[in-house]
């Protein structure tokens, strides 16, 4: 562990721990810790997180390398950072569960192996707030990286229960081994799970779901305004979007994409929808029925591209249940599939709901 400006490690430093030296040498002791934890020194990740919640916070660099931390919990105190060097050269092993408000993770891939997520956010008896991820990997293995550590990695990749106001940047949900990538089960009425917001993530290759939003076996819904903007979801097993409950999903400029044989790229069941300007195609001998079945009032789905193997010709689907429902100026290129030897004409909704809008 480095603190201060002595007790560096003896080899020569890095050009980032120079920065880091010279950081710390410049602010002094007049801003919260700033700690240096090499992977030799993995062991004691979780004793300076401890010491550091008990003192206000504080910032802990992690070098480039595989941390065998074990399982580590931030909790106590606000405003843990723990950055890395790289989502695929920084690789944190176990599981981290976050149990308060204002912690950044950053630069760094939770691997999680063989537990049942990655990361999770939440606390018995009450709700975290202001939880930020920038660049960071969620999930197991892949076979496109020469980082990867052994094992398959996590159940889930992030779960929120409980969060408030969590924002994920440029960040990877990837080969979960059983489950999604992104899981949100609010356990708890009272400490709801509201007002997420992921740009420009990326969730690929999950055993479930790219994105699962649950109620859960204690029948409480996952609350409201979880947003999605910019980014891809690609070959998730079961689908990319799953919902049964919640209020507020907005599905903005991502790119769906799957060689995967699957009912529903978006399969929701919840209430003030909105996907637009997105694309979804289907390659690479994949079938899907629909890009989407939504089961809700007061939804759109508007300047959306759809192309390759959808094998419904009702390509979306607002249910019985929705009212107020509208899809409009979206784009298909056709054919998308055959019935026999007859090209199927696509449409985009079918005549389910009431007061609808067609494209």
């Amino acid at each position: 562990m480095t603190t201060g400006v002595l007790n560096y490690p003896r080899r020569p430093l890095t050009e980032r721990e120079r920065g880091i030296r010279e950081t710390i040498d410049r602010i002094g002791d007049t801003h919260p810790p700033y700690v240096y934890v090499p992977v030799s020194e993995a062991g004691t990740l979780q004793g300076i997180i401890n010491s550091l919640t008990g003192t206000g916070g504080g910032v802990i660099w992690l070098g480039d390398g595989t941390y065998a931390a074990g399982d580590l919990v931030i909790s106590g105190s606000n405003n843990i950072q723990i950055w890395g060097v790289g989502m695929e050269r920084t690789i944190l092993t176990g599981s981290l569960t976050i149990e308060n408000s204002g912690n950044v993770i950053k630069d760094l891939w939770l691997f999680g192996d063989g537990k049942a997520f990655a990361c999770k956010v939440y606390k018995s008896g009450a709700g975290e707030s202001r939880s930020n991820f920038q660049k960071v990997r969620f999930g197991g293995n892949s076979d496109v990286t020469g980082r990867a550590p052994s094992g398959d990695g996590p159940q889930v990749g992030l779960w929120l229960d409980g969060a408030i106001v969590s924002v994920c940047d440029h960040c990877l949900f990837a080969f979960c081994n059983t489950g999604s990538g992104l899981y949100v089960n609010s356990t708890s009425g009272t400490y709801s799970t509201n007002c997420n917001s992921f740009r420009d993530c990326t969730f690929n290759g999950n055993a479930g779901y790219g994105v699962e939003i649950i109620v859960g076996g204690d029948g409480v819904a996952s609350m409201l305004l979880h947003n999605f903007v910019g980014g891809n979801m690609e070959d998730n097993a079961s689908g990319e979007v799953k919902v049964d409950s919640a209020i507020g999903i907005r599905l903005q400029d991502i790119d769906f994409e799957t060689t995967k044989t699957i009912g529903a790229t978006l399969d929701i069941t919840a209430s003030n929808v909105i996907v637009e300007n997105c694309h979804g195609v289907v390659a690479g001998g994949g079938a899907v029925t629909r890009f989407f079945l939504i089961a809700a009032g007061r939804s759109v789905v508007r300047y959306c591209r759809i192309s390759g193997n959808y094998t419904s010709q009702d390509i979306g689907v607002f249910t019985d249940t929705g009212n107020r429902v509208f899809a409009h100026d979206n784009q298909w290129e056709t054919p998308l599939g055959t019935a026999g030897n007859v090209t199927v004409t696509p449409r985009w909704i079918n005549n389910r709901a009431s007061e609808q809008g067609y494209s």
